[in-house]
């Protein structure tokens, strides 16, 4: 089971659902996941498509925060 946050009139709300086991209904789960995410979250996925960052992996993710931090000089994972 996954626990999905969504934020609907400006008030969270949990929701627990199963992701579907075939690759049709699981299509479908995700675009309607999709449509009900804030509009700030949308932002971030648009602003990530235009600067082609949304194909980085977890570890190329890691990678740049960890330079990131060298570069500031804080070691802090938690800052």
């Amino acid at each position: 089971m996954w626990w999905w946050t969504v934020e609907r009139f400006n008030k969270p709300k949990a929701v627990m659902d199963r992701i579907p086991t075939s690759k049709s209904e699981r299509k479908l789960f995700f675009n309607k996941l999709g449509e009900q995410a804030p509009q700030w979250l949308k932002q971030t996925w648009e602003s990530s498509k235009r600067q082609d960052t949304h194909k980085l992996t977890k570890r190329q993710i890691n990678a740049e925060v960890a330079a990131a931090r060298k570069r500031s000089g804080k070691n802090n994972p938690a800052f």
